[in-house]
């Protein structure tokens, strides 16, 4: 089933023999927003022999979209002849429960863990320490924001590149005096131009200049927020 507002939409329904698998659907992107919400519920029994009960299955997942335009989230399985994606349902007759906590909540949960390890002494330090004295870095080369540029053309791919730096100015606007850097590579200076551009019709009260020489080369432009 897939999640639609408050209510779910059947997608498949079958019998699934021992040892096999069953074709559900094809998709394309745009469709993907349409599965970020799914869930699967499932009974085991055995025809014409006793069997173990088992409790029927019922788990709730939510899919990372942006996983299926990253190639190193595909990998090798027992489950499929090409790299796939793999959510497990169920191991060791338990559900994958944890599998409803996305990536973003299991980040902030380490961090804070991380932070609780920490001695009170280097937490006070940390706490102290101004938020707009780290400078913010953003490497807006195409490579590693996507692990995969197919079927983009130069185009989309400045326009990808303009989004996650609108994207980061936007997260900080609020932070004034904070500095962020944006690597963009010397190549023939579109991008760069164009975040001069996107600075001075958006961002008019900021000010940027060319960063450190000796870290970035010419390669990078700082932002002022103000």
């Amino acid at each position: 089933m897939s999640r639609e507002n408050n209510a779910w939409k059947s997608r498949h329904t079958d019998l699934v023999e021992p040892n096999t698998k069953v074709f559900v659907e094809e998709f394309d992107k745009t469709e993907l927003n349409e599965i970020e919400k799914v869930a699967v519920q499932f009974i085991a029994f055995k025809r014409n022999k006793p069997y173990a009960f088992k409790n029927p299955g019922s788990v709730e997942l939510r899919i990372d979209t942006v996983k299926f335009y990253k190639l190193h989230s595909f990998q090798e399985n027992d489950y499929f002849d090409e790299d796939a994606l793999i959510y497990y349902l169920i191991r060791e007759d338990l559900p994958e429960e944890e599998l409803l906590v996305s990536a973003g909540d299991l980040e902030r949960a380490m961090n804070e863990k991380r932070r609780a390890n920490q001695p009170a002494r280097a937490r006070r330090k940390r706490v102290g320490q101004p938020e707009k004295a780290k400078v913010v870095e953003v490497d807006l080369h195409i490579n590693q924001l996507l692990d995969t540029t197919a079927g983009m053309n130069n185009a989309d791919i400045l326009e990808y590149q303009l989004k996650k730096f609108n994207e980061t100015m936007q997260t900080h606007l609020n932070q004034k005096g904070k500095k962020l850097v944006f690597i963009h590579g010397k190549g023939d200076g579109v991008l760069r131009q164009a975040i001069l551009s996107e600075l001075k019709k958006k961002y008019p009260s900021c000010y940027s200049q060319d960063a450190s020489f000796k870290e970035y080369g010419y390669g990078a432009t700082m932002v002022t927020l103000r």
